[in-house]
């Protein structure tokens, strides 16, 4: 080969390295400034997550700056006492939260049913609603003291509209007030004759379940035997739902019991009845022997402890 064309294949060759290490060299310097670049993000994410963590922390500090004051000048200070009562009012919140979210959900339920309004006027008569339901209830239990709320509530509605009946249909303010004092005296009348009859039945209160024409309902039949006193549920129509409500669990039907055991199976069902100023009546059948008349005065003072009686012959 001559010199010429071995000159020209090392020229060729060192242009060639020599673009190859200035690549090289670029390549490196890239890599450099990527590798420049990821950590300075990376410092930038950082700086930020420790940003965040301080103004936290610089919230929870100023939430803590009483409680810790209150530490340090007070030497009796208890910590524990004191997270209970911070767990209450925790408590406290959580509860008036959950109370508005349900008054901000009617408000918003009847603002859909009514777009015509707008949300401070469906707000606005929704606490007058509320403000004489309150008030309705109150009365009510002025009025029905010794009824529970709800049966308090209904009598006092049926009287609202008993009397709005009785004004409408009568011809002036004297006539319902002569009316009213007939009806006062007829109901008189009736509460002597209950008064009356109740006596001669054994009790001085009104039954406490009645039909529509006001003759009594008698919840059970005793039979006084010598071997107890023996209890039958008469089941009586229409009192289905009533009686299930009753505190009568205690009794045993269809089986004799001692007298003792009787009055303590009844007292829940005459606690109730006191409460209701009334006495459930039963009908007392006699079936014991002649001569055992102490027998049965035992047995009946039993029935008495806990009902009014009609003897049955």
């Amino acid at each position: 080969m001559s010199q010429a064309k071995r000159d020209d294949l090392q020229f060729r060759r060192g242009v060639v390295l020599g673009l190859t290490f200035a690549e090289v060299l670029l390549l490196l310097i890239f890599l450099l400034m990527m590798v420049l670049a990821s950590r300075l993000f990376g410092l930038h994410h950082r700086l930020d997550d420790e940003i965040a963590r301080r103004q936290a922390a610089e919230h929870r500090l100023s939430s803590l700056q009483p409680l810790l004051k209150r530490m340090a000048s007070d030497a009796h200070f208890d910590i524990t006492k004191e997270w209970v009562r911070l767990h209450k009012q925790l408590e406290r919140a959580r509860a008036e939260m959950a109370q508005n979210k349900s008054a901000i959900d009617l408000v918003e339920q009847r603002r859909q049913s009514e777009p015509g309004k707008s949300l401070q006027v469906v707000a606005k008569e929704i606490g007058d609603e509320a403000a004489l339901g309150r008030r309705f209830a109150a009365d009510a239990h002025a009025l029905f003291p010794k009824l529970n709320d709800s049966d308090g509530q209904k009598a006092f509605e049926t009287s609202a509209n008993a009397g709005k009946l009785m004004l409408e249909n009568a011809g002036s303010s004297r006539k319902v007030i002569a009316e009213a004092a007939s009806c006062h005296a007829s109901l008189s009348t009736c509460k002597a004759q209950n008064a009356n009859l109740s006596a001669r039945l054994g009790g001085v209160l009104p039954p406490c379940w009645v039909d529509a024409q006001g003759q009594i309902q008698y919840i059970f039949d005793a039979h006084l035997r010598e071997t107890g006193i023996w209890l039958v549920d008469n089941h009586v129509a229409g009192r289905e739902a009533d009686e299930s409500q009753l505190p009568i669990g205690g009794f045993q039907f269809d089986s004799a019991v001692a007298p003792n055991s009787f009055v303590q199976a009844g007292q829940p069902l005459l606690s109730y009845s006191e409460k209701q100023d009334c006495r459930f009546y039963v009908r007392v059948f006699d079936e014991t022997q002649a001569e055992s008349k102490e027998r049965y005065k035992d047995l009946l003072r039993g029935v008495e402890g806990i009902f009014y009686k009609l003897l049955m012959k």
